[in-house]
């Protein structure tokens, strides 16, 4: 069982993403600064994955609801 090997990610940019319930937080290794980068309703969660796209900018979240959101990671929006 591999379900919680999805829950976190190591982006190109040497940012980590880490699903913890409803919440993505990014930890950015460079300056070991944490953010938030969305938390979903409880309708939709909990976040079961979380997938770095190769150009470090962009990450997969796939939620409960087996829905996929695509965020951009500068800008924070979906």
């Amino acid at each position: 069982d591999d379900y919680y090997l999805n829950l976190l990610d190591w982006g190109s940019a040497n940012v980590l993403a880490i699903a913890l319930g409803n919440t993505v937080y990014l930890w950015d290794a460079s300056n070991s600064s944490t953010s938030e980068l969305v938390t979903v309703d409880d309708e939709n969660g909990p976040i079961t994955s979380v997938s770095w796209a190769p150009d470090g900018r962009h990450i997969a979240v796939g939620l409960n609801n087996s829905e996929v959101q695509l965020w951009d990671t500068a800008s924070d929006k979906q």
